[in-house]
């Protein structure tokens, strides 16, 4: 593969490993945020929604409130009295509260009146059943106490229900409670609706019952929330209970998954510009090792193929720059100058080899092989041989090898062979019939394309004698040996166990210094060694040397105080005291001159008969920064927590006079209102006076036939139609006197 290439798939490598990082990353963290942050969101309106809906109870739990404890409600409830429907219970009165449902129950638990609207100008008669299970539930239709009251979700046969129960009392809330006032509203689509419109959320009920409901859903539990996501909405589920305490239905908010949707964009984004940045610098990248690299390197390339394609050493390669590359180029040059002289050399290396050839005392021998690996015809041999076997290189030459070797314990020489054989034994056959005991090392050789074997020969007939006189000592020497060979091998035995239980000892010794030396150096606690005499630092583990901010080797040997100890010499604790010392806040004196606090603990120990200081601390600056930025937050809430107190007393004075003022209207108010129904009083009773003067002026006028007669008839008729209107205003004003009665009864 060319370098190119390889160039090129590096970068794409780099490139896609980037990539797949920042991808891998992104998901885990980028998205794991935005989802967190969604689901916070979805948790938020979830509980606004319930908070709304809580609204709705306490509205409707206000006005059962307002008509429960209401004198007019209180006699109703003893003498069901028809004036009280006709004049209270009317279809405004449903349509403004929206109730579904008006019940007043007596003190024995049984319904005294019951409406719902049938339409928008008629109240109508409440399904039986639906009174009958309200009547059957305790907590809603017997309530004994004044301060007792239900309000809440209620499960009827008419569907979900906001329903409120409240005692009936009088105005002042006074008892005996003479029984139950009861108004529900339907909790259904409407509700809903609006609600969400309060809201601005899609909020929707169903019972818990609901298939509707996905089956991830946990079951039903107050108060717990359940989040669902989905491919374009997230869905939460809030699980409401009713006036028992029961979950009975689920509160579903629905947002749009806008945030995950935005942090699926950021890191689309965040990878397409990875991408193109990361191919922009992959391009810039190749074009410049091009420029600074692979031209050149392909340069050298052809240069040196060329050369060995021609065989030529004199040529030389560019050497320009003082890079690695320039200085390959000089090792190459370099080389190919040693190459040249080889050259030369070998030249006249083959002059000395034929000198060296002949001038030694081995024969020498060079035959072929035939195609079975057995020895072929002799090609060249040396001078000695041919001197000591009686012939000529003339003869020599093209006579088979075994007319001067015996050739019998020569092996095959097969292409399998090794290269070099051990010696053999074997005889040199010279020309008058005699035989030379030799030892013959043979070697594969490659001749002029073919397979040679180059033999070489010593004359072993001295050594020969030599072995039969060495013969004659072996016996001996042998029986010698063996008795002493039987004293070293006990000696050997006993030695060796003992030189066993050394390695043992000595394996334990160094597995604990490591084990010991790994924990000096891998504890997070920096830990400083201290002669206890001189106070010399002995050693320090490399935490302790980053928190001086010195190396190891500056620290050894300085005298603790004044370099690492603030404290003077001689006034020591640990010199004092002669004991531990267990996590004392110190501080510690940095090479540069600062001072860190630390936690520090020294032992005293002894070591070879010496006795030393082991101290070990730990940095406790960011705890120190810590306790001071708390105390710094500690004084400013109590200076916030001041001016809170000081504004809030402003407000109370400011309160305290609007409410002067307002009760101030009130009673001019109060005021005004028994004035006009002091003057509708007064209207009544001057009707009656004019009214009689009035019919007897007219039967008078009756009995006279003239002119001025029938005048006053006529002007009698108008004031007649006069007072009749004056009285149908006093009954329309009854009206507004039942409304001042009933709001505000205890002032009139």
């Amino acid at each position: 593969m060319k370098i190119y290439i390889k160039t090129i798939l590096i970068i794409l490598a780099t490139v896609s490993c980037l990539l797949g990082s920042v991808i891998v990353i992104s998901d885990h963290l980028i998205m794991a945020n935005y989802a967190d942050l969604e689901r916070s969101e979805i948790s938020g309106e979830l509980a606004r929604a319930s908070d709304e809906l809580a609204h709705e109870i306490a509205i409707l739990d206000q006005h059962c409130v307002d008509w429960a404890s209401w004198d007019d409600t209180y006699a109703f409830a003893e003498d069901h009295n028809q004036a009280y429907i006709d004049s209270n219970l009317v279809p405004s009165v449903f349509e403004n509260f929206d109730l579904a449902l008006f019940m007043i129950i007596d003190a024995e638990g049984t319904m005294v009146y019951g409406g719902t609207p049938a339409d928008a100008e008629t109240i109508t008669a409440p399904d039986p059943v639906l009174c009958d299970a309200i009547l059957a539930d305790p907590q809603v239709a017997r309530i004994s106490g004044t301060d007792a009251h239900a309000a809440g979700i209620l499960d009827t046969p008419a569907g979900m229900m906001l329903v409120s129960s409240r005692p009936i009392l009088t105005s002042s809330d006074e008892g005996p409670v003479r029984g139950v006032l009861l108004m529900a509203r339907h909790l259904d689509d409407d509700m809903a609706e609006s609600l969400s419109g309060i809201a601005h959320l899609n909020i929707s009920f169903h019972p818990v019952s609901d298939p509707a409901v996905p089956s991830s859903v946990p079951p039903a539990t107050a108060g717990g929330y359940a989040l669902l996501p989905g491919s374009d909405t997230i869905s939460g589920y809030a699980a409401i209970p009713d006036i028992h305490g029961t979950p009975v239905l689920f509160l579903q908010a629905e947002i749009p998954r806008t945030i995950v949707r935005q942090g699926e964009a950021t890191t689309g984004y965040l990878v397409l510009t990875l991408l193109a940045t990361g191919i922009a610098f992959g391009l810039i990248t190749l074009i410049l090792l091009k420029i600074a690299l692979l031209d050149r390197i392909a340069l050298f390339g052809a240069t040196v193929s060329e050369m060995g394609d021609t065989k030529t050493f004199s040529g030389r390669l560019p050497t320009e720059g003082n890079d690695e590359i320039s200085l390959f180029a000089g090792a190459v040059n370099g080389m190919l100058q040693e190459i040249e002289t080889a050259q030369k050399d070998l030249t006249e290396s083959r002059d000395r080899y034929h000198r060296l050839f002949n001038s030694g005392d081995d024969y020498v021998l060079v035959f072929t092989l035939r195609a079975d690996g057995s020895p072929g015809t002799i090609r060249e041999a040396n001078d000695r041989i041919c001197s000591d076997s009686g012939h000529d290189h003339s003869d020599l030459y093209g006579m088979p090898a075994e007319r001067l070797l015996d050739t019998t314990p020569f092996p095959l020489l097969t292409g399998s062979s090794p290269d070099s054989m051990p010696l053999v034994t074997s005889r040199l056959l010279t020309s008058g019939g005699k035989t030379i005991p030799i030892e013959v090392s043979l070697h594969r050789i490659r001749l002029d394309g073919d397979d040679a074997v180059l033999a070489i020969a010593r004359d072993i007939t001295a050594r020969i004698a030599a072995e039969t006189e060495l013969a004659r000592y072996r016996s001996g020497l042998e029986q010698m040996v063996a008795n002493r060979t039987e004293e070293l091998s006990r000696a050997n035995r006993a030695l060796g166990e003992e030189i066993l239980v050394r390695k043992q000892a000595e394996e334990e010794l160094r597995e604990s210094k490591e084990y010991l030396s790994l924990i000096f150096d891998s504890v997070q606690t920096g830990i400083v060694v201290i002669d206890a005499e001189e106070h010399h630092i002995v050693g320090a583990n490399p935490v302790a040397c980053r928190m001086i901010g010195a190396d190891e080797a500056a620290i050894t040997g300085h005298i603790c105080h004044s370099f690492i100890c603030p404290q003077q010499r001689g006034s020591c604790p640990l010199d004092r005291s002669h004991t531990r010392m267990d996590n004392a806040e110190r501080t510690l004196l940095t090479a540069a001159g600062d001072l860190k606090p630390i936690l520090k603990t020294a032992v005293p120990f002894t070591f070879k008969g010496h006795t030393y200081y082991l101290e070990s601390f730990v940095d406790i600056t960011e705890r120190k920064e810590a306790e001071k930025r708390l105390e710094e937050y500690r004084m400013h809430l109590e200076e916030m927590v001041n001016e809170r107190t000081a504004e809030l007393l402003r407000i109370t004075k400011s309160l305290e006079q609007e409410i002067a003022e307002r009760r101030e209207l009130e009673r001019q108010r109060l005021e005004a209102y028994g004035q006009i129904d002091r003057n509708m009083e007064q209207f009544a009773i001057l009707n009656d006076h004019i009214r009689n003067p009035l019919q007897v002026i007219m039967g008078l006028a009756s009995l006279q036939d003239d002119e001025t007669a029938r005048i006053i008839l006529d002007q009698g008729a108008v004031i007649n139609d006069i007072v009749t209107k004056l009285d149908q205003g006093w009954i329309e004003s009854d009206k507004i006197r039942a409304f001042l009665k009933k709001y505000y009864h205890e002032r009139f």
